[in-house]
């Protein structure tokens, strides 16, 4: 059936985008001003990633997908919008290179073949909303033997009959493939899934269940958006009511457990007007679920919603965030991404360009939601419509650009933002004994940056006693580049006699800045020179030669023989182990909660084969940190150690098993 309603022209609307003044995190019911939690750097562009053919209308960075070392970008407008998408790797040395270009093998001008794109693993599904005249498809693509490489066509078709712009959204987890058909039956829209056949993707498929929402009304458009996790299918119906919303559907318990007919939830907003479209951009994240509204209030904004206890059918509104500026719209919410403990929110209207703000949930959860720092708003042109699509891994966070024109003929453009990687070696420097007003040897630290953006660290000492210790070399200052390193050489003298501490420490653009690094060594008394003997008079008592300690310096016991070092603080005892330490498993990754300890000021979250995540705090509040790029349906052993300022530590250990 043809769809009543006309789709864009382009993968996303295009709006009228104003300057950004600041970043505003709205609770359901009233607004709060967001605060930073840690100083953090911009990201910084590793690379601008341009189409190789389809002139200026191709509209590269349409949409975007990322999975691990795997990056798919769509163009929907290339070759007279027949369409293609672009495979993209990783590398291991910060490089960036395109393996592979993927079109329909039956397509023909106005398809918008790559109009929606997405990748798990091996498998890539394509979007082509105009394909057979409008009814539209969806093309999977797996990966071969070989790898992704060259010229590749699809593996199967994916069609729907009384569809119409099937696939303008399309999702990939788990085998199960998901397509919006928001033209479908008047535009009320339809949600398409298909499971993978049993033996695997080789020809034309037709879905496994059509899924519908039980109040639909023509021009709802559900399908409009659409996003999978595991079991649980999140589709946006934008024109729902006028003001939009998001419906949940969940597949049913058992290896095969069926889809539902109709949704398990509908999630509306606290407050809106008609026309807000809620709902023009999906994602969910196991547990959270974040929905797109481009054009509430006067800027857009992002809904979280958390699932409750109880299911999704008891959810309501978590937090409201948005970009505030005044006057204008900064169209927040044009394209959603639920990273971890990150949510991702496109603005086409930042800076008059667009662009990218980043949310990061707080230990109780996004009713506290604060801006972690940093928004993104690149060079460019005024309406260049930055942040129509976003993706992102573990490493990079990349940004589409489709109405760039930097390449020969123009044609989009996608940017990728690298992120510095902080480490260092050794992760303490401990001092030997040396005589107050003496000075040890030199000891070095090497800082190293795996990541693809620059540290460019500041270091200062700091702590208990920072006096005692000095900076005598420091390399870092001038940057730590991508894949480099860089050194400080610190020594210590020692201004009484008793233990004595300080951190050097490196406020940079890494996680969990600032980084510091425990200083410890100890003071013994100065030498004293020999007494004279007098025939008249002994020598006073090696108990009253005690030297005289500097201002506000505390003088050493009096003794016999030499005093014994005095600890540092929390050095006289093991840190408390973590609290009630739980792990919860997904698909790819573990999260880890727990609640801090006596006498721990970091935590260190361990799985093997995984660079470990540190955790740093000064409270007893709930701590929690997610670990990522896991195999499926793996066994794991997380652990969780905690550590004080001299180097004690402890640690608590649960086992677990990935999802399938």
């Amino acid at each position: 059936m043809q769809a009543t309603s006309v789709p864009d022209s382009g993968r996303t609307m295009w709006y009228v985008p104003v300057v950004l003044l600041s970043l505003t995190v709205l609770m359901a019911g009233g607004s709060v001003p967001a605060t930073r939690a840690r100083a953090e750097a911009m990201p910084e562009v590793f690379a601008t990633l341009t189409p190789n053919q389809g002139g200026a209308t191709a509209g590269f960075g349409m949409d975007l997908a990322a999975d691990g070392e795997y990056a798919v970008i769509g163009a929907a407008g290339e070759n007279a919008a027949r369409g293609a998408a672009y495979v993209y790797r990783f590398n291991p040395d910060r490089s960036v290179t395109r393996l592979a270009r993927l079109q329909a093998s039956d397509g023909v001008a106005a398809d918008r073949f790559g109009s929606a794109v997405a990748i798990d693993g091996s498998t890539i599904v394509v979007g082509a909303y105009g394909a057979n005249a409008d009814a539209g498809a969806a093309y999977v693509f797996k990966r071969p033997d070989a790898g992704w490489s060259g010229e590749l066509t699809q593996t199967a078709k994916l069609t729907a009959a009384n569809s119409a712009y099937l696939g303008y959204s399309v999702a990939v987890s788990s085998g199960a493939v998901v397509a919006g058909d928001y033209g479908h039956d008047g535009a009320r829209g339809a949600v398409r899934v298909y499971d993978t056949p049993l033996l695997g993707w080789q020809d034309d498929a037709t879905p496994t269940k059509t899924m519908l929402a039980s109040d639909a009304d023509p021009s709802d458009q559900l399908g409009r958006a659409v996003a999978i996790s595991g079991d649980t299918v999140v589709a946006g119906a934008k024109d729902n009511n006028g003001r939009g919303a998001a419906y949940v559907f969940e597949r049913g318990v058992g290896l095969f457990g069926p889809w539902p007919a109709s949704q398990t939830a509908k999630l509306t907003t606290s407050t809106g007007e008609v026309g807000d479209d809620v709902g023009d951009s999906v994602d969910v994240d196991e547990s959270t679920i974040v929905v797109g509204a481009p054009q509430w209030g006067s800027d857009g904004a992002a809904f979280v919603y958390s699932r409750p206890a109880g299911g999704w059918q008891d959810a309501t509104q978590t937090a409201r965030l948005t970009v505030p500026s005044d006057p204008g719209s900064s169209f927040a919410g044009v394209a959603v991404i639920v990273n971890g403990s990150e949510i991702l929110v496109g603005a086409t209207g930042i800076g008059q360009r667009g662009g990218l703000v980043k949310f990061t949930e707080a230990d109780v959860g996004w009713t506290t939601t604060d801006e972690s720092a940093w928004q993104i708003a690149p060079t460019g042109n005024t309406l260049d419509q930055i942040g129509s699509s976003v993706a992102a891994n573990d490493d990079y966070v990349l940004l589409g650009w489709p109405s760039a024109q930097l390449a020969a003929g123009g044609g989009g453009a996608v940017l990728l933002y690298g992120f510095p990687n902080f480490a260092s070696a050794p992760l303490r420097l401990s001092f030997p004994e040396t005589q107050v007003a003496s000075t040890a040897d030199a000891k070095t630290v090497t800082v190293s940056n795996s990541g693809s953006a620059v540290l460019l660290p500041s270091v200062e000492l700091t702590g208990e006693a920072p006096g005692d210790f000095a900076i005598v070399s420091d390399t870092c200052t001038a940057g730590a580049w991508p894949a480099g390193s860089c050194t400080v050489s610190v020594t210590f003298t020692p201004t009484a006699a008793n233990g004595r501490n300080a951190f050097l420490q490196f406020t940079d653009g890494a996680d969990a800045s600032p980084q510091r690094i425990p200083l410890t060594g100890t003071g013994t008394p100065a030498a004293e020179a020999a007494p004279t003997a007098s025939p008249t008079q002994d020598p006073a008592p090696a108990s009253s030669m005690t030297p005289t300690p500097e201002s506000g310096v505390s003088p050493a016991p009096e003794s016999s023989s030499d005093p014994a070092p005095q600890p540092g603080p929390n050095a006289d005892a093991r840190p408390a182990p973590p609290k009630g330490l739980k792990v919860v498993p997904k698909r790819k990754k573990v999260k880890a909660t727990w609640r801090a300890g006596a006498r721990a000021n970091e935590y260190r979250i361990a799985v093997r084969g995984k660079k470990p995540k540190v955790v740093r705090t000064a409270t007893t509040a709930a701590l929690h940190r997610t670990v990522k790029s896991l195999k499926p349906s793996k066994r794991y052993r997380v652990c969780v150690r905690s550590h004080n300022d001299a180097g004690r530590s402890k640690k608590v250990c649960r086992r677990t098993r990935t999802k399938g």
